[in-house]
């Protein structure tokens, strides 16, 4: 028996484990399709062990500028 918390991610509604510090993060194949505003693939990674995050250019290894991103899960 798994006693683990569930919750849903809510883009695609793919149950995933519950996090309280992270209620509504999204599930690994929603991470999966970020892109940025020009349609590169991106990935996410921690920037220290006290806390925040980048996100790099899959492709190039290069450090994106910003935080946002782009998901688009079609059915």
């Amino acid at each position: 028996m798994n006693d683990t918390p569930q919750a849903e991610c809510p883009l695609c509604g793919a149950p995933r484990p519950f996090d309280p510090r992270y209620p509504r993060a999204v599930c690994a194949a929603c991470v999966e399709q970020a892109r940025d505003a020009e349609g590169r693939p991106l990935a996410f990674y921690n920037e220290g062990l006290s806390g925040g995050f980048v996100a790099v250019v899959r492709a190039t290894g290069a450090i994106h500028p910003g935080h946002e991103c782009y998901i688009c899960r079609l059915a």
